[in-house]
């Protein structure tokens, strides 16, 4: 499964040196606006906790992770949904990311320039999410005149516009989510205001050493009020902490920044409302990412379209009491091996041996 996030935010926020410390990139960050003028993709392994631990118990010869991409695209200003700045490119660029992480500047530093002149993150969210929404009631009233012939969703759209231009998001119209064919006719418009999305508050290194902050004090409090969370990371630390006045110092910030950007990622997964099951084989361990509630039969078309045209059963193992046993033999003598059928619905950290004839 294909995990997709665009990363969006002001001109010279700081968007790219994430990007590049996410990714392990290197491409061009400087002090102006639209340093970025194309998008860039970057691959990251998903750091996988049961995977690990049971690598270091199975002596196979490949551990394979599942994967997830980061998209550094052009800053948005005022006026992008018209054309102002990069707005078109970076309109087609984010259309096609699967979550959304808003990157907010929470630091004051004069020799890094802002497009609005003042350091005013709450008012910079509120330019971003304008802008997207903008966008939407461009593209759905486009959407009526080329489908008006289609009166049995055409209502719903012209709803839609009325809840846009009251400033809402499309994620929080209300519909009846049971009509399957409005739920598929919504989704598939892939509206910009209507993908996952979460905040990254782009910090200091006295804030990540716990001093206060009141830019980011302000948007948590702003953001709690929507029942949104936020997430603190100084983008370039990688660079900063080395003028940290020691090395235990150096080593805090750098492990603290590791375990966000693990927080980070899990939260796309959560977002997506995935989950991981495992495959052990004799030659390698491998993670599978899948919505929740697949059943058995699905995951096994994941792995191989023989496996599931195959499929008979499969024996399924908790990964927690694999590691207890260290072993599929051993598990099974415990009586802890479940025998699973087609419509068994894969659990987060399951173990699964497929049992199918070709």
């Amino acid at each position: 499964m294909i995990i997709s996030c665009g990363i969006i935010g002001l001109p010279n926020i700081g968007k790219s040196t994430l990007f590049n410390y996410l990714t392990s990139n290197n491409i061009k960050a400087e002090n102006y606006p639209f340093c970025t003028i194309t998008q860039h993709v970057g691959t990251i392994k998903i750091f996988n906790n049961k995977l690990n631990t049971l690598s270091n118990i199975i002596n196979n010869k490949q551990t394979i992770y599942q994967t997830m991409s980061f998209i550094d695209i052009a800053g948005l200003v005022k006026g992008s949904n018209n054309g102002e700045g990069l707005g078109n490119q970076f309109l087609s660029n984010i259309k096609n990311v699967q979550t959304i992480c808003h990157l907010v500047r929470c630091f004051e530093d004069k020799q890094i320039s802002h497009i609005d002149t003042t350091i005013n993150p709450i008012r910079d969210i509120k330019t971003i999410e304008t802008e997207l929404i903008l966008a939407d009631y461009s593209f759905i009233e486009k959407k009526i005149k080329k489908d008006k012939k289609n009166t049995k969703f055409i209502s719903y759209c012209k709803q839609l516009l009325k809840h846009l231009n009251k400033g809402s998001k499309a994620q929080t119209f209300k519909y009846d989510k049971t009509n399957h064919e409005l739920s598929k006719y919504i989704n598939d418009m892939n509206l910009l205001t209507n993908k996952p999305n979460y905040f990254i508050a782009n910090v200091n290194l006295n804030t990540m050493l716990g001093k206060s902050n009141t830019h980011l004090n302000n948007v948590k409090n702003f953001l709690k009020n929507r029942n949104d969370n936020i997430y603190s990371i100084c983008a370039n630390i990688a660079t900063k902490s080395s003028y940290a006045t020691n090395k235990k110092t150096y080593n805090y910030l750098i492990n603290k920044t590791k375990y966000t950007i693990k927080d980070i990622i899990e939260k796309n997964l959560k977002l997506l409302n995935l989950i991981t099951y495992l495959t052990i084989g004799k030659k390698e361990i491998k993670a599978w990412i899948i919505r929740k509630n697949t059943n058995a039969i699905q995951a096994a078309k994941m792995i191989h379209n023989d496996i599931q045209q195959g499929f008979i059963k499969s024996d399924v193992i908790h990964w927690k009491d694999f590691i207890k046993y260290k072993s599929i033999i051993k598990c099974k003598r415990a009586g802890i091996v479940k025998l699973k059928g087609k419509t068994y619905k894969i659990q987060n950290g399951d173990i699964i041996y497929f049992r199918f004839n070709i």
